[in-house]
């Protein structure tokens, strides 16, 4: 029987670093908001979870919604094993092809074979322009 497993939480990020010499992993440039200049724009950023339990495999899929619109504007897919019960692994998903077309307010949702597990809100604002 498939269980999926727990999500600890969804964190923004630059990028995950890791360090195999020190045995350290980073997340790099958090963020809960971001600043663009000009729209459409390509943004380029790393979604950080940790998940826990979990049994049987399924596929793992990260969306990005356009809450003013409802559209999706990016969709990540993978198949996926939990690392089993009482464990716990690091997972990066990588953002590399998402357009936001306009600023707003976007929900970024894992689920694992059509369960929600979690998600977040992004704001993406304009930038001002200096005189």
């Amino acid at each position: 029987m498939k269980k999926p497993p727990r999500v600890l939480s969804l964190v923004f990020c630059d990028r995950l670093d890791v360090n195999l010499a020190a045995r350290q992993t980073s997340l790099v440039g958090l963020f809960h908001a971001r600043t663009i200049a000009r729209f459409p724009a390509h943004a380029g950023f790393t979604v950080y979870t940790a998940l826990h339990g979990g049994r049987g495999e399924g596929t793992m899929k990260l969306t990005v919604i356009r809450l003013e619109t409802e559209k999706e504007i990016y969709a990540y897919r993978r198949w996926w094993a939990p690392p089993g019960q009482g464990l716990s692994v690091h997972v990066e998903l990588r953002i590399t092809k998402c357009i936001f077309q306009a600023p707003g307010r976007y929900l970024v949702s894992l689920f694992f074979d059509d369960e929600e597990l979690d998600y977040r809100y992004l704001d993406i604002f304009r930038a001002r322009r200096s005189l």
